[in-house]
C-alpha cells in the first residue's frame, strides 16, 4: 500500500521526541499509515491505540466529572434557597419589604462580581483540588451560619461572603477541563457538569418542599442543612480532586505522562507548549479580540432572565394561584427540563460541532416566547407553560463556555474570557432581580416584557457570533490554502517525486473555530 507524507493534524497525538529521531543521518519525512502519526510504516504502539485512549477518556470521566457534577448542584441549591425561604418566613422575620428582597437576591452576586478576576489568577498559582475544597468548605460554613441571622444587615453579609466564595467554583472547573481533555473533548464535559445546576433545582425544591413542612421557621432549617452538605462535601473534594495530572492519584505514571503529551499536542495550544502560565500580553490580545465581547453579551442578555428568576421564581409562581408548598413542587418539573436541555444541547455540540452557535439562538428564543405568554397568558395551566418554556435558557451559559473552551488558543485567553463573562454573567444578576419593581407586584408585567427583549437580544447576538466564526474561518482557510506545502505522494518503492516538503505543519495552521 502507499503511504503519504502528511503534516500534523489536531487528532494525532504527539509522539515522544525518541520516536521522531531519525533513524540515520539521511533526511527522513514522517510518515503515517492511516491515522496514527508514525515514524514508519509499522505497528503502532500499544498507548497510541484508539481504544486505549477511550478507555483512559472515560476513567478520567469516572474521576472528575461526578465531583465536579455534585459540587454545582450543592452550589446551586444554596442559591435558589433565598427565592425558596421567600415563601417560607423569610421575608417577615428579616423584615425584607419594599426593594430589600431584591437587594439581597442582588448581593451574592456583588461578591462574585469582585472576587471572580482574582480566582482565576490564584487558580493558575495555587493547587486547585486543595484551593477549591477549602472554597467548598467556608461557603458551607458560611450558608450554615445564615440559619441564625436575624438582620437584614447580617443577611446581606453572608449573602456577600458567600458569593464571594462561589466565585472560585466554576473557574476552578474550567482550568480543570482544559488540563484534562483536549478542546473537541472539553464541550460535552463542560455541559456535564454545569448540569449539576438541574439536578441541583431539582433536589433543593424537593427538600425545601419537606422542610416547609416544619412548623418552625423553615427557612432556618434549609440554610443550616444545605450549609452542612457542603461541610461534608468539601472533605470528599480534599481527597478526591487532583490538584493537577502530574499530582492525580489512581492513574500510573503511563498514563499520566501519556495525558499530559495529548493535550499539549492538541491544537489549540502550541506545539512545543502545554498548560501556560498567566501572562499579561495573552490578557491584552484576549480583551482586543472580538470574539471576548460576543461571548460577554451573550452570557449577560440571558443572565438577567436566569439569575433574576432563580430568587424571584417562588414569588411569581405564587401570583398565578398556587400555596407556598406547592411553589417548591412546581419548581421540580422546571429544574428537570432544564437538566434535560442542557444535557441534550451539550450531545448535540459535541456530536455536530458547528451548530453550537445555532443552538444558542434557538433555545434563547423559547424563554423569550415564555416571558410573553406569562405576560399575556390568561389562566394557571397557560402561565405555567410559559413558567417552564424559561428553562431552555439555562444551556445558553454552558454552550457558550463550552465554545470558549473550543476556540481559545491559549490557559490566559481562556481564563480572562471565562473571567469576563462571568463578571458580565454577575452585572446581569445583580441587574435582573431590580427589574422586578415592587410597584408591579405581583404580576410583573414590565419585568416580563423586559425579559422578552434581551432573551431576543440573546438570540440576535448568537447568530452574529456564528457569522464572525465563520469569516474568520474563511480567512483561516485562505491563509492555509495559499501557505499549502506541495506534499508528493511516496511510493512503495520509497522514490519520491523531485519536490518534497520536510519541515511539517506548525498546529495552529490546522485550527478551525467551532461555530
Amino acid at each position: 500500500m502507499p503511504y503519504y507524507a502528511e503534516p500534523v493534524n489536531e487528532y494525532m497525538p504527539l509522539l515522544q521526541d525518541d520516536q521522531l529521531k531519525p533513524r540515520s543521518s539521511k533526511p527522513t519525512l514522517r510518515i503515517t499509515t492511516g491515522s496514527l502519526d508514525l515514524p514508519s510504516p509499522q505497528t503502532p504502539p500499544p498507548e497510541l491505540d484508539q481504544e486505549y485512549v477511550d478507555l483512559l477518556i472515560r476513567k478520567i470521566d469516572r474521576r472528575l466529572l461526578p465531583l465536579m457534577f455534585i459540587t454545582l448542584a450543592l452550589n446551586f441549591m444554596e442559591k435558589i434557597v433565598l427565592g425558596n425561604g421567600s415563601v417560607y418566613g423569610l421575608l417577615e422575620d428579616i423584615n425584607l419589604s419594599g426593594s430589600r428582597f431584591s437587594t439581597t437576591a442582588s448581593m451574592f452576586y456583588v461578591g462574585y462580581l469582585l472576587w471572580e478576576y482574582p480566582a482565576t489568577i490564584v487558580i493558575q498559582a495555587l493547587p486547585v483540588g486543595l484551593f477549591t475544597g477549602l472554597a467548598i468548605l467556608l461557603w458551607g460554613v458560611v450558608v450554615a451560619c445564615t440559619a441564625f441571622t436575624s438582620a437584614y444587615g447580617h443577611l446581606l453579609a453572608t449573602r456577600f461572603i458567600t458569593g464571594a466564595l462561589e466565585a472560585f467554583v466554576n473557574p476552578a472547573f474550567l482550568y480543570i477541563t482544559a488540563q484534562w481533555y483536549t478542546r473537541d473533548e472539553a464541550p460535552r464535559r463542560v455541559m456535564v457538569w454545569f448540569a449539576g445546576i438541574g439536578a441541583g433545582g431539582v433536589l433543593g425544591n424537593l427538600l425545601s418542599w419537606v422542610i416547609g413542612h416544619v412548623d418552625m421557621k423553615p427557612w432556618r432549617w434549609m440554610y443550616a442543612i444545605f450549609g452542612s452538605l457542603a461541610i461534608l462535601w468539601s472533605i470528599v473534594i480534599f481527597l478526591f480532586l487532583p490538584n493537577s495530572v502530574s499530582t492525580a492519584r489512581y492513574f500510573t505514571p503511563a498514563e499520566k505522562d501519556f495525558i499530559e503529551r495529548r493535550i499539549g499536542g492538541d491544537s489549540v495550544r502550541d506545539i512545543e507548549a502545554t498548560i501556560d502560565d498567566w501572562t499579561l500580553g495573552e490578557a491584552v490580545s484576549c480583551l482586543l479580540d472580538p470574539k471576548t465581547w460576543f461571548f460577554t453579551a451573550i452570557v449577560f442578555f440571558g443572565q438577567v432572565g436566569n439569575g433574576s428568576l432563580q430568587s424571584m421564581a417562588n414569588l411569581v409562581l405564587r401570583s398565578f394561584g398556587y400555596t407556598n408548598l406547592e411553589t417548591s413542587l412546581v419548581g421540580i418539573p422546571f429544574w428537570i427540563a432544564s437538566l434535560m436541555v442542557v444535557l441534550g444541547a451539550g450531545s448535540l455540540a459535541s456530536r455536530y460541532r458547528n451548530i453550537t452557535t445555532s443552538l444558542i439562538a434557538g433555545l434563547s428564543l423559547l424563554p423569550s416566547v415564555g416571558y410573553l405568554i406569562m405576560l399575556l397568558g390568561h389562566g394557571q395551566p397557560f402561565r405555567l407553560i410559559g413558567y417552564l418554556l424559561t428553562a431552555f435558557a439555562y444551556a445558553g451559559v454552558p454552550l457558550t463556555l463550552s465554545l470558549i473552551a473550543g476556540n481559545s488558543r491559549s490557559i490566559t485567553q481562556k481564563m480572562t474570557t471565562t473571567a469576563l463573562i462571568f463578571i458580565a454573567g454577575c452585572i446581569a444578576n445583580i441587574v435582573g432581580p431590580q427589574l422586578y419593581f415592587a410597584r408591579n407586584a405581583p404580576l410583573y408585567h414590565n419585568t416580563f416584557i423586559i425579559m422578552a427583549v434581551l432573551y431576543l437580544c440573546q438570540c440576535l447576538t448568537s447568530l452574529g457570533l456564528r457569522m464572525y466564526l465563520w469569516r474568520c474561518n474563511k480567512t483561516l482557510d485562505n491563509e492555509a490554502e495559499a501557505n499549502r506545502p506541495n506534499t508528493p505522494i511516496i511510493r512503495e518503492s520509497g522514490v519520491p517525486s523531485p519536490v518534497i516538503t520536510r519541515e511539517p505543519v506548525r498546529m495552529h495552521e490546522v485550527f478551525r473555530y467551532r461555530l
